[in-house]
């Protein structure tokens, strides 16, 4: 699934707890990873993360991201849970 390109400068709250693993990647790589974790719940909404991890993963890796998951996972596991009723 291809995602335009994030020239956005929004600010992401990351409240209630996330974990997003800051210490690894940028905020822009972190930006776009909770935004690609949003998109991935739109096709994904019937289950859990861990139980599309491996797609949403693949999804980050073929939109072409350089930034490795084990340092954006939380913050794409924060965006896909945040969409959650």
């Amino acid at each position: 699934m291809q995602r335009p390109p994030d020239d956005s400068t929004e600010e992401i709250s990351l409240q209630d707890g996330w974990t997003v693993n800051p210490e690894y990647a940028i905020s822009e790589a972190l930006r776009r990873a909770f935004r690609h974790g949003k998109w991935s719940r739109q096709e994904f909404s019937l289950w859990t993360f861990a139980e599309v991890e491996a797609e949403v993963r693949m999804g980050w890796l073929l939109n072409g991201e350089m930034t490795e998951w084990r340092e954006v996972r939380d913050s794409v596991r924060a965006g896909f849970e945040s969409e959650r009723g």
